[in-house]
Parts: C-alpha cells; sequence; structure tokens
C-alpha cells in the first residue's frame, strides 16, 4: 500500500473472504457451483450491514460478485475485478456442454493444464507458470467440478449479468484466453 493510500485505508473497514476450498476455507460440496459462493457472501454482507462497498474480486470471485451485486444491488458502491474472464459463447458452449459433469473428477489434471496454458501470455514467466499449474493440480481432483460449473455460469447467466451492472466496474486483466481467441 503506498503511503498516500494509508490514511484512506486506515478509515474503511476492509474484509477479506476466501470462497469455499479456496485458502483456508473449507471446501463444502456444493462449494463447485459459483452461486453457492455467492450465497455465502449475500449472507456475510447482510449480516454485518455496512454502508454500500467497494467489492474486489478475483478470478472466481470476479463471476461471484456479479452475482452477489444481482442480489443485494444496493449493498455495492463499486466493483473491482482482478484476472477475470468470461467464457466466449461462439468458442467454449459446444465443449462445455458434450464435456458433462461426471467427466470432470477424472479429468481434472488435463481440464486445469489446458485452462492455465491457455491464460497466460508470453511475457508471463515460464516458471511461474509452472508452479501455478503445479498447484493447481494439487487441488482436490472434486474442485474440477467448478471448471464446468463455471461455464455453465459463464454461457448461461454472466451475459445476462453484464447486461445489469448498475454500478461502476473497475476491470484489472494480467491473463487471457490466447491471443486471437473469440
Amino acid at each position: 500500500m503506498g503511503r498516500a493510500a494509508r490514511p484512506l485505508c486506515a478509515a474503511l473497514a476492509r474484509i477479506t473472504v476466501d470462497l469455499g476450498g479456496h485458502s483456508d476455507t473449507p471446501s463444502l460440496p456444493n462449494h463447485v457451483i459459483v452461486e453457492t459462493n455467492a450465497e455465502n457472501i449475500v449472507e456475510l454482507i447482510t449480516m454485518l450491514d455496512q454502508p454500500p462497498a467497494v467489492v474486489a474480486g478475483n478470478s472466481l470471485g470476479c463471476r461471484v460478485t456479479f452475482d452477489v451485486a444481482d442480489c443485494v444491488p444496493e449493498r455495492f458502491c463499486i466493483r473491482v475485478l482482478v484476472d477475470g474472464f468470461c467464457l466466449s459463447l461462439s468458442r467454449y458452449k459446444k465443449p462445455y456442454a458434450a464435456l458433462g459433469a461426471s467427466a470432470i473428477p477424472k479429468r481434472y489434471p488435463t481440464i486445469a493444464k489446458n485452462v492455465f496454458d491457455s491464460i497466460f501470455s508470453s511475457f508471463f514467466d515460464a516458471a511461474t507458470i509452472a508452479a501455478m499449474t503445479e498447484r493447481a493440480l494439487r487441488i482436490e481432483p472434486k474442485l474440477g467440478m467448478l471448471l464446468t460449473d463455471i461455464g455453465r455460469h459463464d454461457l448461461g447467466k454472466m451475459y445476462q449479468l453484464l447486461t445489469t451492472v448498475s454500478a461502476p466496474v473497475l476491470a484489472v486483466q494480467s491473463t487471457h484466453i490466447s491471443e486471437g481467441a473469440s
């Protein structure tokens, strides 16, 4: 945090939330559904009863911020999205439909490797990408079902959520889905 931001940050309440199955928060079976994570955050926001917030989400958390804002829009003044992406309808709808949720756990290592191979541009350090991919491969395979649900969420709901944005959005993007991809 820069010196100029310290007085502002000192005056604001900051709450950091782990989504289920991420970091120190245990995973429940329903945490492989994007909306479950949003429901957890809606419960927390409602319980805390704070003024409208600046809410930041990273990766999956970007989707969660949209779902939360859809449920309790009066609690948001701005969304900050870091390294979020929305799967392209034209590129991913058929593959996700054909994949089937039951195939995900046993195919998780291949799917995870393909995702990580496609989202980082050539300027990222190869050793860092390899370490991040290895970490992703150590995740419990049932969480691979979350990849399928991200596809379901993006292709079935995210485009509608993007059309209903009423608060400002700041997006910071350092990853991509391959150069030239739609």
